[in-house]
């Protein structure tokens, strides 16, 4: 049965989305999708944008490999996403176009990018002046090489679940996702459950071939009765529930470590700290 676990987030959390959603109600740009697969073989992508509102707003495009902080003109991707900028007249439509130059990935694996659209805009505050607003939205872009085994949305199901112990006193247990897959895991909801109680843990995206680190409340107990259950994001933005079995820690696995998903965090929120600057990230 679904339950709720808004009553264990933090007041800050909720206090957050509370004053981030006024402003993100008044962004003009909109955007068809919210993901977006490359195929190797495949031709340049169309992306649609529109201007919803009734200024006019100017519109930057840039990609990155996962760094929100880096700025355009220091990042090197093997993309071009044209025009780099352009105005949008109110309720006027564009596409922007995306092509792959044709520098070396792997081809083994998917690869992650991140499209970056860059809304200004020029707003009146109630003295009469003009203040410049900033919407940022960062959407994937999954570079998918021909002929990887297996099915995108099959990938979720094969994600195997650990418990480990604490790697020293005072600290808390963690749970480990392992993606034996090629292809990346979008997780849009993650959580811990059992007959009596539910444990949230941070919605993720869980890269091929390697291991991801989630560290428990410390008042989290030893769950080793648990399920974990989860949402996915397929290539169409559907979702795709499910649920899994949370194994004890043994063994030595092979696959590659990826940093705890506490520091991809970071990124984020220092984003939403700029000045006059509200972001958007689409799992």
């Amino acid at each position: 049965m679904k339950r709720s676990y808004c009553k264990r987030w933090p007041l800050a959390f909720w206090l957050f989305w509370v004053m981030l959603w006024p402003a993100c109600s008044e962004a003009a740009l909109s955007v068809v999708g919210t993901r977006f697969i490359y195929p190797s073989d495949g031709q340049p992508l169309s992306i649609h944008i529109a201007n919803r509102g009734d200024q006019p707003i100017l519109v930057q495009g840039w990609l990155d490999r996962g760094d929100m902080q880096v700025a355009p003109s220091d990042i090197q991707v093997p993309f071009v996403l044209a025009p780099p900028l352009l105005r949008l007249d109110p309720r006027e439509k564009h596409a922007l176009q995306l092509r792959y130059t044709g520098e070396f990935l792997p081809a083994d694996r998917e690869s992650l990018f991140w499209i970056n659209l860059l809304e200004v805009s020029a707003q009146e505050n109630r003295s009469g002046n003009r203040l410049h607003l900033n919407y940022r939205l960062r959407m994937k872009l999954l570079f998918r090489p021909q002929g990887l085994r297996g099915q995108p949305e099959a990938a979720v199901h094969q994600v195997i679940w650990r418990l480990l112990q604490a790697p020293a006193a005072g600290h808390s247990l963690r749970v480990e996702a392992s993606n034996p897959s090629a292809f990346y895991v979008s997780l849009s909801s993650l959580a811990l459950e059992d007959a009596k109680r539910g444990i949230p843990l941070r919605a993720t995206t869980l890269p091929p071939f390697a291991r991801t680190l989630f560290e428990l409340p410390p008042d989290s107990g030893f769950p080793t009765s648990m399920r974990v259950h989860y949402q996915a994001v397929g290539d169409s933005g559907q979702l795709l529930e499910g649920s899994a079995s949370l194994q004890a820690e043994s063994g030595h696995p092979s696959a590659p470590l990826v940093r705890d998903v506490r520091v991809a965090m970071k990124d984020f929120l220092a984003c939403c700290r700029a000045p006059q600057m509200v972001c958007r990230v689409f799992l």
